[in-house]
């Protein structure tokens, strides 16, 4: 109780500094906070400073703070490691950036990897469409990376466009080359030699500067064949017309200047036998003594380890010795005596022990037939049984007489399950001796009944296939026969093998032809080619040709499992060939799809490039897609669905870019015709020259060629006059108008524009006078034509003139 006591008292005093320490620490802390902000806050590009700072400081905002000011790599990582378990905010910031930084030497890598592929691209020759699709994806899948990346990427990937549009061209070229060769083929009969024989070297000119090119690798196998094996059959056609033409004016020359003319012994002396004799007979003593010690210390070791046969076997040894040697002394006479005392006492105990012994074996094969054991194992039992019997007698001595009339009786009572079988045993014995002389019996009749006895037989009225059939059957009937005595088996062996010999020696001369229809249908499927689209009718077919021949004429098993087994083997194979065709086509359809994904995607990312990127894509992308294979069946609606969108909305882009400058264009037309206007009524009206013109003329975008030069014309003609008050120009002016009107009124008949209505009567004359220049058939002037024309002419307008003007461009056509 006093321990008690005594702990608490401890504890609560504990507990009292414990608070004191920590109202002192939150008033240091209260005090130094705004300090320790303000340190932190001083620290901003000082980073060891920084991570120094965050080591030591104890307030967690203020080392958050100085925190923010550290983005190398190596103090990261220190201040990771010192702040993993002290301020989770602060790890969590330095993991964070050493993310960031491992990201972005990631990024960094995998973009040195991407440049240094584009740049082995640019080695290869051919240069393949699909590569650059794949380096195109792989670089996209990148990430943000640095602007230098980027730019040699760019280079790099103009370059590829460069060697692609260069490979496309020569195809292009060698595509009609070889149109020309064609034709020039067709029509080479109706040249004569020395023009076939030039144009034929110009061709071939060509094609050798065709080989000489960088980009040659790059032309399809099929096409550069096609192109030499096009020009040597004309080379040949050639060289045979230029033959016969020689050949005939030969003959001609030779009929017209055609003369008639008459018609050691080895020899070695034989040892001395005197001396081995007296040896021996020193010897002899010695020896006999020696071999008593030694059985009569072996007979007292047995007698001391209780071991009852080896005492036995040294006591008749140490008899016969007794017998043979008489000179023993009184001390080992002693031994002796001592030792065959010994003998008794232990041949009494084992007497005793092997009756008791004798008791466990009755006992154990008393409890045999209980056990149900099998007939191999019970036999080994009362085997061992009986031995055991035997080697007590012999180490025990005899058993008592109704000791051995029980043992005698539980063994033939544990042996009759053995009895039983082997009696059974004689008895299937003789049965498969009547099975095996009815099977020699029936061999005999059908020799008998079917004609293969009588050699006058002719082979082809025998029913082979009955006869090739008994003679399988009864071969393996014969072989399922079991046991049979000795004798008998010899003598119906002998018997079997002279009637079954009548039988198979027939039978074997048809097998030889049997054999070789198999060998041929072996050779067939061998020579199926794994490429053929029908090579699995084709096996089929043949393997119920097999089955055809097999029910026909059955081989011997051995035999037919032999062929059967080459021929499975075979047909294996092919389909295996077959199933690697499937998978190397399947491969390569994959791989197309791949390349056109790789097409779509190209087109679905450059929807926001310029309209001339645009463009030399479109005409790259379709000579690709053109040039790709097949796809797998399952994706290629899907893959020509996603490939018409983009192009869809590439062409929309176009159109819509088409459209936005056709607009401009009409927009610039109308601003400058304006201006013109403008000088013109300034010189009509004697008004100064405005200084803006120029400019705003300057400021719009340029008119297609001509036009931009003829609306310049007029402009530049236009201030010309009005600078030199160049009254000749007014008057021109003034002059034009009627024709500007007549052309206008003409043109907007042509657009399908409606007139003011006080020129009704002239619209009226002027479509007349349309009709009948179109009844002519003349060819007048296009609506654009006269638009342009009446923009090039100088003539004075009005406000409506000029309203009608730019309502009638806005139906043009700027195509």
């Amino acid at each position: 109780m006093l321990d008690y006591l005594l702990r608490r008292e401890a504890k609560s005093t504990e507990s009292e500094k414990e608070e004191n320490v920590a109202v002192s620490a939150s008033a240091l802390t209260d005090a130094d906070k705004k300090s320790a902000l303000l340190e932190a806050e001083k620290l901003a590009g000082d980073e060891p400073a920084a991570a120094a700072f965050v080591l030591s400081c104890g307030y967690a905002d203020a080392r958050l703070r100085a925190a923010g000011h550290i983005y190398t790599k190596p103090f990261l990582e220190n201040v990771l490691q010192a702040m993993r378990k002290v301020d989770r905010r602060v790890a969590k910031m330095m993991q964070n950036r050493l993310d960031a930084i491992a990201k972005r030497d990631l990024i960094a890598k995998h973009a040195e990897e991407c440049l240094a592929l584009a740049q082995r691209l640019l080695l290869e020759n051919p240069l393949m469409p699909n590569h650059v699709v794949d380096i195109d994806r792989t670089w996209r899948s990148i990430g943000d990376m640095e602007e230098s990346h980027q730019i040699r990427f760019k280079d790099l990937r103009a370059e590829l466009d460069v060697r692609l549009a260069a490979q496309a061209g020569l195809q292009r070229k060698v595509i009609d080359a070889l149109e020309a060769l064609r034709h020039f083929g067709a029509s080479m009969d109706d040249l004569p030699l020395v023009q076939q024989a030039e144009k034929l070297a110009s061709m071939e000119q060509v094609w050798a500067d065709y080989g000489r090119s960088a980009e040659f690798a790059s032309l399809p196998k099929s096409l550069v064949l096609e192109f030499e094996q096009k020009c040597r059959d004309i080379r040949e056609r050639h060289g045979a017309k230029t033959q016969e033409v020689e050949a005939a004016v030969s003959t001609q020359e030779e009929r017209d200047t055609t003369i008639v003319l008459p018609n050691l012994p080895n020899q070695a002396g034989e040892p001395s036998t005197r001396s081995a004799a007296k040896k021996q007979a020193s010897l002899a003593d010695a020896e006999q003594t020696a071999a008593f010690v030694n059985a009569l210390e072996k007979f007292e070791q047995a007698i001391q380890d209780g071991h009852l046969q080896a005492a036995m076997e040294q006591d008749e040894v140490l008899r016969r010795l007794e017998k043979q040697f008489q000179g023993l002394s009184k001390d080992d006479l002693a031994r002796l005596v001592q030792v065959r005392a010994g003998l008794k006492r232990l041949q009494g105990w084992a007497r005793w022990g092997g009756n008791v012994s004798r008791e466990e074996l009755i006992q154990t094969l008393e409890d045999i037939p209980a056990k149900n054991l099998p007939l191999p194992e019970l036999a080994k039992v009362v085997s061992i049984a009986r031995d055991s019997w035997k080697a007590l007698d012999v180490q025990s001595g005899s058993a008592p007489k109704p000791l051995w009339e029980r043992f005698d009786a539980v063994c033939t009572l544990a042996y009759a399950p053995i009895a039983e079988h082997s009696r059974k045993q004689a008895l299937a014995r003789q049965q498969n001796k009547e099975r095996a002389e009815a099977l020699v019996a029936d061999a005999i009749n059908f020799l008998e009944s079917s004609g293969l006895s009588r050699s006058s037989e002719s082979g082809d009225r025998l029913d082979w296939k009955r006869v090739a059939s008994f003679y399988q059957g009864i071969t393996q009937s014969w072989q399922r026969i079991g046991h049979m005595d000795r004798k008998d088996k010899k003598r119906l062996d002998a018997a079997f093998e002279a009637a079954s010999r009548k039988l198979r020696e027939p039978l074997q001369e048809r097998w030889v032809g049997e054999i070789e229809k198999r060998e041929r249908l072996i050779r067939e499927v061998e020579q199926v080619d794994a490429r053929d689209r029908r090579v699995v009718d084709k096996v089929r077919a043949i393997q119920l040709r097999w089955q055809e021949c097999a029910k026909a004429m059955p081989l011997e098993h051995k035999t037919e499992q032999a062929l059967w087994e080459r021929f499975r083997k075979v047909c294996d194979g092919v389909f295996a060939q077959r199933k690697l065709v499937n998978a190397v086509a399947d491969a390569e359809r994959q791989k197309n799809a791949e390349s056109k994904l790789g097409l779509c995607a190209r087109l679905e990312a450059a929807q926001s490039e310029s309209e001339a990127t645009i463009k030399a894509l479109l005409r790259t992308t379709e000579a690709a897609w053109k040039a790709i294979g097949a796809v797998p069946r399952a994706q290629e609606q899907q893959i020509d669905a996603r490939y018409r969108k983009a192009n869809a909305i590439l062409q929309e882009r176009l159109k819509t870019t088409a459209r936005a400058a056709r607009h401009a264009q009409r927009e610039a037309w109308g601003e400058k015709m304006a201006l013109c206007r403008a000088v013109e009524s300034a010189l009509v009206g004697s008004a100064s020259m405005d200084d803006a013109w120029k400019a705003h003329w300057q400021a719009l975008p340029p008119l297609k060629a001509e036009r931009e030069t003829m609306m310049r014309k007029r402009f530049n003609a236009a201030l010309h006059a009005l600078t030199g008050h160049d009254q000749r120009y007014a008057k021109l002016l003034e002059s034009n108008r009627d024709v500007l009107l007549k052309n206008l009124l003409r043109a907007e008949i042509m657009a399908g524009m409606e007139s003011p209505p006080e020129l009704a009567h002239q619209r009226l004359q002027a479509q007349v006078a349309v009709l009948q220049s179109s009844l002519s058939g003349m060819s007048g002037k296009s609506l654009v034509e006269l638009v342009e024309e009446m923009s090039a002419l100088p003539a004075l307008a009005d406000e409506a003139t000029m309203a009608r003007l730019l309502r009638l461009l806005g139906k043009v056509n700027l195509e």
